[in-house]
């Protein structure tokens, strides 16, 4: 009797150890957390969030197989401070994974991508859609010594010395490259429009570009730049004034920025959308071809009727 007692306590308390092994599998290693329809998602934590906003975003997010297996695991591993950042969410998600990520800071890096950026605060309104804080947050930011120190480690000394033989300074160079990015979005045209506006400022000639315009207007989604609109009073009119406008129209991208330190040298001094309307160009060192390539255009724009 006395070896079968202690044969059936051993069972029991093997039993209670598969039993408790099995809980523990379950609560902190068994998939608990899914997206909602999407193959991904993401739990955004700004700083200081509290848990149970930790979990209302869970819910909204994501399908939890068992809250109460969470809150448990959550409270075993002592999720106390959770980390703000961005932390991925995929299918069949354990406990223990996604709690060990907010308990660690363990987030999934962000891959930005930013085109056609014009101004500043575009640029910050559009990381702050990306990230979490706002961007009122993000302008200020932009506008701290890391921007000057960038800007410093971009203008080499070879590249001081391309912009001095043009002659440009940094600044104006950087102005006309944001003139020259709204102009074409073919690399092969950059350097070409580049220099077609550097012979009309050697020549002191209106640069009569018309993405300035739309600056001045306020308006980038002008299709046609009518008569009323070269009679905005703005010192970013260039059909009004000569030389640079004041700054640039948009941030614009580096490779333009080298494009026009490296300029194509030719005799254009004018320059038209193609009659295809592929965002290419025709260009004319002369008036009369200009008018020809001009007319095309314009044949084009009726046709398709864009006013």
């Amino acid at each position: 009797m006395h070896m079968s007692g202690n044969k059936n306590i051993l069972i029991t308390l093997l039993l209670a150890g598969a039993v408790i092994v099995l809980f523990i599998v379950y609560v902190f290693f068994m998939p608990n957390i899914s997206p909602k329809g999407e193959k991904v998602t993401f739990l955004l934590i700004p700083d200081n969030t509290a848990y149970s906003e930790v979990i209302d975003q869970l819910e909204e997010k994501a399908e939890i197989n068992s809250v109460f297996s969470f809150n448990f695991a959550a409270k075993i591993l002592n999720l106390n401070e959770i980390k703000s950042g961005r932390y991925k969410i995929s299918k069949g998600t354990a406990n223990f994974r996604l709690i060990r990520n907010l308990k660690n800071g363990h987030q999934t890096p962000v891959q930005l991508k930013l085109n056609n950026i014009r101004t500043k605060e575009q640029l910050a309104g559009k990381l702050a859609a990306q990230l979490m804080p706002d961007s009122a947050k993000f302008l200020s930011m932009l506008s701290f010594e890391r921007m000057n120190r960038e800007y410093l480690k971009f203008w080499t000394d070879s590249r001081k010395q391309l912009a001095s033989a043009i002659p440009l300074s940094p600044e104006e160079v950087i102005t006309l490259a944001s003139i020259v990015d709204e102009e074409t979005n073919s690399k092969n045209e950059k350097s070409i429009v580049a220099g077609l506006y550097i012979n009309r400022l050697k020549k002191n000639m209106p640069l009569q570009a018309d993405p300035t315009i739309k600056f001045a207007v306020g308006d980038f989604s002008i299709k046609r730049v009518m008569y009323g609109h070269l009679q905005t009073n703005s010192p970013y009119n260039t059909y009004k004034f000569t030389g640079l406008p004041p700054g640039p129209i948009r941030i614009p991208n580096l490779e333009t920025i080298d494009a026009v330190l490296n300029y194509y040298k030719s005799d254009y001094i004018y320059m038209c959308a193609k009659e295809t309307l592929n965002g290419e160009h025709n260009f004319a060192a002369d008036w009369t071809q200009h008018k020809i390539n001009a007319a095309k255009y314009q044949k084009a724009l009726n046709e398709r009727g864009i006013k």
